[in-house]
């Protein structure tokens, strides 16, 4: 999360926030940052600032999440591929990123607990070997949207209520911009009322277009930059890039686009995605 005088930006993972996050820092004086993929607490004080965040294709989210794990990096590949500590067996790797406000209750425990213990570490390792074999993709993209391992990548995703009609991308984006959050564990959710959902949110980037799409969003909220930025963003090199050779087409197959598309549904209309 960056906040600097003007606006507050909320980064969700893979969609072009690290790229930006340099240039904010640069750009916006007085910018500071307060953690990663960090929601605003309960207590955070706007003071009338707009909100920024970023949105990605769905397909190409997945599949980036998967190619970049395939580097051995990032919080999801040591939380399905490394075995865990006693004393952090019950701990969420995401605590700090929400500051601690998940409710878990005794039954929560006790399935996280069930998971853990049949998690298939050596399964998921072996499915970020090649980050050039679709194979692996299409089976790890199964194993991440299957109900009984929604425990391993975020535990609060198995948790909350959407983890029952949704994927992982949507409960990420309602858990990063949702005003109140834990809306998400409550038993009435569904598929129906996840629209009704109030946003911390006044502009949006697609990464399709994240350079113009920002200097757009600046201007339509009205807030002041530097005219340095504009070439700026046309010359920075993208950050967190993945390590696969081929396009998004050549990693899916019929099957599991379709699990996609039933899954992120919310984000896929709500934005006009489309596979391609």
């Amino acid at each position: 999360m960056l906040v600097n005088n003007e606006f507050i930006f909320l980064q969700l993972q893979k969609t072009g926030g690290t790229y930006l996050e340099s240039l904010i820092l640069e750009h916006f004086p007085q910018t500071e940052q307060l953690g990663k993929h960090f929601r605003p607490s309960k207590s955070f004080d706007f003071q009338g600032k707009k909100v920024i965040g970023s949105i990605r294709n769905p397909w190409e989210w997945y599949l980036s999440y998967w190619s970049y794990s395939c580097l051995n990096k990032g919080g999801p590949y040591y939380q399905c591929c490394k075995k865990k500590s006693l004393t952090k067996f019950f701990t969420n790797g995401r605590k700090y990123n929400c500051h601690q406000e998940i409710p878990y209750c005794f039954n929560d425990l006790t399935n996280i607990t069930k998971s853990e213990i049949s998690r298939p570490s050596n399964k998921w390792a072996r499915l970020y070997e090649n980050a050039n074999d679709p194979e692996r993709f299409r089976e790890w993209i199964k194993l991440v949207l299957a109900p009984e391992r929604k425990f391993d990548l975020f535990q609060d995703y198995g948790v909350s209520t959407i983890s029952n009609f949704a994927g992982i991308y949507t409960y990420l984006f309602f858990f990063l911009f949702a005003k109140d959050f834990q809306i998400l564990f409550d038993e009435s959710m569904s598929i129906d009322t996840l629209e009704n959902i109030k946003l911390n949110l006044d502009g949006i980037l697609k990464t399709e277009n994240l350079e113009s799409d920002f200097i757009f969003t600046l201007n339509s909220l009205n807030i002041p930059y530097h005219k340095a930025l504009t070439p700026a963003l046309a010359k920075k090199e993208k950050a967190n890039t993945s390590n696969r050779a081929h396009p998004t087409s050549f990693y899916y197959d019929k099957e599991t686009a379709e699990l996609v598309a039933n899954k992120e549904k919310f984000l896929i209309n709500k934005f006009d995605y489309v596979f391609d």
